[in-house]
């Protein structure tokens, strides 16, 4: 019932015009012909026109990129938390996806997880491992020893592919996060409590970001039914040789765009985002057969928000590595292709 009537007005604005416009074609072609004689035929109105948009987007482009710069700054200071808030303190979870990754490149993300300005009692790592890796479980008992007392907890889970999964990271976290909810309900912890940071293997965070992260959440009114989603960073290893210059122009424009527009509140989560516990069981967990688990997360979260903005942007950065070549470019871009099954999706 509903459909009809918002459609009525566009459908009657348009027969309205079919109507009238055709008395008025003649007059409007008279106009359009005047104003385009004046401008050609005056030099000063040709220099206005090719200068006041260039110089408008010059003005807005320098504020953006400087209002980004003075918040990526504000992210390296310790976060404005009102001390009346120490009572309401989170509990971090950090999920890391891992299938087959190099130790160096956990201990790294680990490490930075390790130097984080909130108190390592409220800070818990989840290792998400596959079945399918066969060095899981020396990789998981090899890092339990080496950050032994670092975290509050060092938990593991082993992801089993099934029939109707699709392999990556949504079908292992789906499993480790829906345990996570288990044990956390056992042992009595509030679900809105636990914030839940997705990340991948190679993130490196910033010493503050969950500091940050916390105080994102606590200047909303009801924090626990959003997106928290930091800056897209891929310059882990931006300046490793061998590299190849359209790979690194082509990361350098996704991450500045998404970056720049993260206070709209419109852009998708790539890669790292976090969310709450209770956030994750009402949304019914991740999509065992998607592919683009972070786009699609994003879309659940708007749909249970009835279409609201479904994120809110964390001003400290977690980088990531790019790949280096073409040829792993090119495959990173067909996964990133799934993101077009999203149309579908929300149109069912």
């Amino acid at each position: 019932l509903l459909l009809p009537i918002a459609l009525l007005g566009p459908i009657l604005t348009c027969v309205m015009m079919l109507l009238v416009l055709p008395h008025y074609v003649a007059d409007v072609i008279r106009v359009i012909d005047t104003v385009v004689e004046s401008v050609l035929t005056s030099p000063f109105l040709c220099i206005m026109l090719i200068a006041v948009p260039a110089v408008a987007g010059l003005v807005m482009n320098v504020l953006n990129i400087g209002a980004l710069l003075l918040r990526l700054h504000r992210g390296l200071q310790p976060a404005p938390l009102p001390p009346s808030l120490a009572c309401c303190e989170l509990l971090h979870v950090v999920g890391i996806p891992a299938y087959k990754e190099p130790l160096e490149v956990l201990h790294r993300t680990l490490d930075s997880l390790a130097s984080q300005t909130v108190t390592r009692e409220r800070v818990v790592i989840l290792l998400a491992l596959e079945d399918a890796d066969r060095g899981a479980s020396a990789t998981f008992e090899h890092l339990r020893q080496r950050y032994k007392g670092t975290f509050a907890g060092f938990w593991g889970t082993v992801h089993t592919l099934q029939p109707h999964e699709e392999a990556g990271k949504a079908s292992n976290v789906n499993t480790a996060v829906r345990l996570l909810y288990e044990s956390i309900v056992v042992d009595g912890i509030d679900p809105e409590a636990v914030m839940m940071t997705v990340c991948d293997a190679d993130s490196t965070f910033a010493p503050r970001f969950l500091e940050h992260l916390e105080c994102a959440f606590h200047r909303q009114p009801d924090g626990k039914d959003f997106l928290y989603d930091s800056p897209l960073n891929t310059w882990g290893n931006f300046l490793d040789k061998p590299f190849n210059w359209i790979v690194l122009h082509h990361e350098l424009k996704r991450c500045l765009a998404h970056t720049s527009t993260m206070f709209l509140g419109r852009a998708p989560c790539y890669s790292n985002y976090s969310l709450t516990l209770a956030l994750a069981h009402k949304m019914d967990y991740w999509t065992v057969d998607n592919v683009p688990e972070d786009i699609h997360t994003y879309n659940k979260v708007s749909l249970i928000n009835r279409a609201a903005l479904p994120t809110v942007p964390v001003y400290s950065l977690i980088v990531n590595d790019l790949v280096p070549g073409m040829s792993d470019r090119f495959v990173q871009a067909k996964r990133h292709s799934w993101g077009i099954t999203e149309v579908p999706w929300l149109m069912a």
